[in-house]
């Protein structure tokens, strides 16, 4: 951009999307999103490849080879892994940890490990630059492109580290200054999602991306007045809220996961003491339902409520609406917090992130009919972009020859 300039003023309802190839130009763009959906696919590969449910993930370096006795495997992991590799084996024994499916395991990390130190640089560098762009009448067009290339890496680079747990827990320095990078990466992602909000409704593509910020100011000092820059009817306002929640508490979840005192001491110990109280009043629950049939019936009335009657009746009626049901509210609460610990949800959650991703920004560069038309010239800036892939594909090639 030329000159730094803008003007809140202004209207900009007739003017054209300027031209700003170094973030919406289709180099970049096929950078930025192949990048990560190599990502994508690097970590899906770990998983259903070489992962090892049955490992300790807070082992030590030394105890690749072998298994904790008191580590209980996950039991969804366990489940779907050994499912996938039963497919490939005539054996329906489950497949024990080998020698080549460690290796194969320490070069697919080495690949995970270069594609989140990539993931967390480009999400950095992107954000930086657009934010020292705002004052030179960088447009809401543009930020909006910005934010989802920044959402890329980010998300990316969160499922890196929960994969990587094992490696960062022996390096306690390499994972102090990725959460401290992947903290500066989150807060400048949420500061630029605020705007996003009024997106589509009051704000043009063609306005300056700073003015929104000014909104949102205005709003924070006059928090009493009716709020004019959000509608909370519309879609851009709820897409904001979910992409915050879902950024801060991927964030807050990581910082859990990859520290042991706060995944094993903390919530482990905390889901089996509630776990055990609640096996305790399904046990007593449980009895109470047996010792009733052996009650004797009270004088002058017996116990009879529709088709239940008696002891027996009374003995069913409470197995039935009582027991059950709680036991059916437990087990599914215990399923549904196994699925939210497991790997695999987190390669679902990554891969449904990424497509949602792809789709929202070519929704975005096909939606405004006054983009700019060098967004498809391929000029220096945006063959370099493209060239540069090579890099990672090369590293991780390096790495699975090796194996």
């Amino acid at each position: 951009m030329s000159e730094c300039r803008y003007d809140c003023s202004e209207n900009r309802t007739s003017q054209d999307i300027p031209e700003y190839a170094d973030i919406s130009g289709i180099g970049v763009i096929v950078g930025y999103t192949v990048t990560a959906g190599f990502a994508v696919f690097i970590i899906t590969g770990y998983y259903f490849l070489a992962h090892q449910p049955e490992l300790d993930p807070f082992r030590s370096g030394k105890d690749d080879a072998q298994i904790h006795a008191p580590y209980k495997p996950h039991p969804v992991d366990e489940l779907i892994i050994g499912y996938v590799r039963k497919l490939k084996k005539t054996s329906t024994k489950t497949p024990k940890p080998s020698k080549r499916r460690a290796d194969l395991e320490k070069a697919l990390l080495k690949c995970v490990l270069t594609m989140s130190d990539l993931q967390i640089l480009t999400g950095l560098s992107i954000l930086i630059s657009g934010y020292s762009q705002l004052r030179c009448g960088l447009s809401v067009y543009h930020w909006q492109i910005l934010v989802y290339l920044a959402w890329f890496c980010s998300l990316t680079h969160l499922s890196c580290l929960t994969f990587l747990r094992n490696h960062l827990y022996n390096h306690p320095g390499e994972r102090l200054w990725r959460l401290i990078g992947m903290g500066a990466l989150v807060g400048m992602l949420i500061g630029a999602l605020l705007p996003t909000g009024n997106y589509g409704t009051s704000m043009n593509p063609a306005d300056y991306a700073i003015c929104s910020f000014k909104h949102l100011r205005r709003i924070d000092r006059d928090t009493t007045g009716p709020n004019e820059f959000y509608d909370t009817s519309q879609l851009n306002y709820a897409s904001m809220i979910i992409s915050i929640l879902l950024i801060g508490l991927g964030f807050a979840s990581r910082i859990v996961r990859l520290h042991r005192a706060l995944s094993v001491t903390v919530v482990t110990a905390t889901r089996k003491y509630l776990s055990e109280r609640a096996r305790r009043l399904l046990r007593k629950m449980y009895e109470r339902c047996e010792n009733t049939s052996n009650e004797p019936p009270r004088r002058g009335r017996s116990f009879r409520i529709g088709p239940f009657r008696g002891s027996q009746g009374r003995r069913l009626f409470y197995r039935v609406y009582l027991y059950r049901p709680t036991l059916a509210v437990f087990l599914a609460i215990r399923a549904a917090l196994d699925l939210w610990s497991s790997l695999v949800l987190e390669v679902w959650w990554l891969i449904a992130s990424f497509a949602w991703g792809v789709y929202s920004l070519v929704l975005s560069l096909e939606s405004y009919p006054k983009r700019p038309a060098n967004n498809k010239e391929w000029t220096f800036g945006q063959v370099a972009p493209v060239v540069l892939l090579l890099a990672p594909v090369l590293s991780v090639v390096e790495f699975l020859l090796a194996f």
